[in-house]
């Protein structure tokens, strides 16, 4: 699912909304691509500092438990983000697909 934003200058964007497969299998690399810096820059310290922990005492799984939260929350903190930004939802139902997402 979508939800559909524009900015003041006119500009159009979609964000998804729900859970980030994307972000799942790619991790930072989708914060990139949205060129979202400040997640890209979270997802890195947080996978490289707790993957060399993890590795450090034969946990691995925990880099993947921490991606996996990270595909469950990221895609509403970037289009909180976007809010926050100036981008405003683009028609009624846009706002309403947002509020009932509690963002």
């Amino acid at each position: 699912m979508k939800v559909n934003l524009t900015n003041h200058r006119g500009q159009f964007k979609q964000a998804p909304l729900g859970f980030s497969w994307t972000t799942l299998l790619f991790t930072m690399w989708v914060a990139v691509f949205r060129r979202d810096w400040k997640w890209a820059a979270i997802m890195l310290l947080a996978n490289a500092v707790l993957g060399n922990y993890a590795y450090s005492i034969e946990k691995g799984y925990l880099v993947f438990i921490v991606n996996i939260v990270m595909a469950a929350f990221y895609n509403k903190l970037h289009i909180r983000d976007l809010l926050a930004k100036g981008w405003r939802p683009a028609t009624d139902f846009d706002a309403q697909l947002l509020q009932s997402k509690g963002i």
